[in-house]
């Protein structure tokens, strides 16, 4: 069976396609949200997740037939891993480092507590001239800069082309430009 006569089964109530459609996917899916959310352990957890608001979404009928199934799939997969990205950078966990880090991390904060300020402070500056792009250049700009993806990956996970994803960033890079520009005049 493909996927399209495994989704009309599923909707007509049968779970075991379900399992049989998801494993044939699980690995992609996976695939996608590993890399953004860079945690085994968080990505199995939004796996289930993934798993599922996507039976929730067959049950109610609202994934239309003429959609491929995989990159629909794909795309609930990132946007959940995304979210949960951003969730993580807002409210970051704090870990204690070894012994002999945690002496030398004090020594440098004693050295210099100006500089760990103003390092601190421009941090949040671009976070929050970040969450004014676009959600498009957004989206780009975070791939790229914190998951360290190129932009054939970013072109992939976004679901358009190479091009695409690069014009996405040089609008991005320039948008924020003019946000820094227009905070400077502001302060």
């Amino acid at each position: 069976m493909d996927d399209r006569q495994l989704v009309l089964t599923i909707q007509s109530g049968d779970e075991n396609a379900f399992a049989l459609l998801l494993t044939r996917h699980t690995g992609r899916l996976l695939a996608t949200i590993r890399p953004i959310v860079k945690d085994d352990d968080l990505a199995d957890d939004l796996l289930q997740e993934v798993c599922i608001r996507i039976l929730e979404k067959l049950r109610n009928r609202s994934y239309q037939e003429t959609d491929r199934f995989l990159p629909w799939a794909l795309r609930i997969a990132r946007n959940l891993a995304i979210d949960s990205y951003r969730k993580k950078q807002r409210n970051p966990e704090i870990q204690a480092p070894a012994n002999t880090q945690m002496l030398e991390q004090t020594h440098r904060t004693w050295e210099n507590p100006e500089m760990n300020w103003c390092q601190s402070e421009d941090r949040q500056y671009v976070l929050r001239w970040i969450e004014e792009l676009p959600a498009a250049q957004r989206e780009v700009l975070l791939l790229r800069h914190y998951e360290q993806l190129s932009f054939r990956e970013i072109a992939e996970q976004t679901n358009v082309s190479i091009n695409t994803a690069l014009g996405r960033m040089r609008y991005a890079l320039i948008n924020l430009r003019k946000i820094a520009d227009r905070s400077a005049y502001v302060a």
